[in-house]
């Protein structure tokens, strides 16, 4: 039988720390899906969320995109529906939710784990990703006193994938985060899962249309009035524009009585951006950003009156968050949303950790670490455990 390789758990959710990254130095080609696989498939265990219930599925399907969307990457998944499966190496890629018991062969205490089995040759024939909802509570938006689901869903599946915990601290697969930050894919992602997976990306939205309830909002869907994403309205301050990615800015749109701040998403040309939006400079100094070319009317936040917004104005038809707050000035780390947060805990985030085996093999060095590929292990049938 392949051998089970246990992703490691995710067991904080907090403010990364600033670390150096390596360069990113691509291993062989073992620990991967093969060609053949993809598009991966995935699919719900048919006990839902106690918190999210059936708004998962669209949850699965979005984060499935992220990862495909990178524009370099042959990387391909897809949701499957939802089907009453358990954690078996049978082939089935399965998002389990625990809500009443957290099984003991997984790690204690921790928000998820995925458990990949490999075959003979290293290659994955079956991920599964379990979430907590036992020990956690788990939201649409991260409210306080919850965890952004989409969040989790997009770093466990990087670990489906075959990537291992950044050492890069802006990373999604970074051991740890808070917030919205973890929807949005950072470099070293990007570049983990192209050298994994070289190839072209998949089209965004405007061709494949988004699960309901959601919306197409410059390539990627959105939720109706989702925050702190492209076109959310946002004031000038620290992580007003974390879901769109860690250079997203808070930006000025419309002129006069029309004025306001909406999120951009950075962006090198106009194909960064999708349909109905332009790779614009917000400040002197450059700063390119997805803008809207409709004042954010073809956002996920349209309006007719103040009271379709939350926290915000009704402006030409899109909610606008205030022309007037503070300018912390271009080149200001606030404009950009960007923030280390405090150190994490000693021995917080999500804990790397391999079975002590046999045969020895090589990890990948650079912010991305291929777990998956960090040893060759060569066991009896069943689990692996810590």
């Amino acid at each position: 039988m392949g051998l089970p390789l246990l992703s490691p758990p995710l067991s904080e959710w907090s403010a990364p720390e600033v670390v150096i990254v390596s360069p990113f130095v691509a291993n062989t080609p073992a620990g991967t899906w093969p060609t053949a696989a993809l598009p991966v498939p995935f699919v719900l265990g048919a006990t839902p969320s106690r918190d999210v219930g059936g708004e998962a599925a669209a949850e699965l399907d979005v984060a499935l995109r992220t990862w495909a969307r990178v524009p370099c990457t042959a990387w391909r998944a897809r949701y499957d529906g939802v089907r009453s499966v358990g954690a078996a190496d049978d082939g089935i890629n399965a998002v389990l939710f625990h809500d009443d018991a957290w099984p003991p062969e997984l790690e204690p205490g921790v928000v998820a784990q995925t458990v990949v089995h490999t075959d003979g040759s290293g290659d994955y024939r079956d991920a599964d990703i379990h979430i907590n909802g036992k020990d956690f509570r788990f939201s649409l938006d991260g409210r306080p006193g919850t965890l952004d689901l989409r969040s989790i869903l997009v770093h466990e599946l990087g670990h489906a994938l075959g990537l291992g915990h950044s050492t890069d601290a802006r990373a999604t697969m970074f051991a740890s985060g808070s917030g919205l930050r973890w929807r949005s894919l950072e470099k070293d992602d990007r570049d983990g899962v192209c050298a994994l997976y070289p190839g072209a990306g998949a089209p965004g939205c405007e061709s494949v249309p988004c699960p309901a309830p959601l919306v197409c909002v410059a390539g990627a869907c959105q939720r109706p009035f989702e925050p702190r994403d492209v076109c959310s309205p946002c004031a000038r301050v620290v992580d007003a524009c974390e879901a769109a990615g860690d250079d997203a800015r808070c930006v000025d749109v419309g002129a006069g009585e029309n004025a306001g701040r909406v999120c951009g998403r950075a962006c090198a040309t106009d194909g960064d951006c999708g349909a109905g939006f332009t790779c614009r400079p917000t400040t002197a100094s450059g700063d390119l950003q997805c803008i809207s070319d409709d004042g954010c009317k073809n956002g996920a936040s349209p309006c007719a009156t103040d009271a379709d917004c939350k926290d915000s104005t009704c402006r030409a038809g899109a909610c606008l968050g205030p022309a007037d707050a503070v300018d912390a000035g271009p080149d200001a780390t606030i404009d950009a949303g960007v923030d280390a947060g405090p150190p994490a805990e000693e021995g917080g985030g999500c804990d790397c950790r391999t079975p002590a085996a046999s045969a020895p093999g090589a990890p990948y060095g650079l912010g991305v670490l291929v777990v998956a590929l960090a040893l060759a292990l060569r066991v009896a049938k069943g689990a692996v455990k810590r």
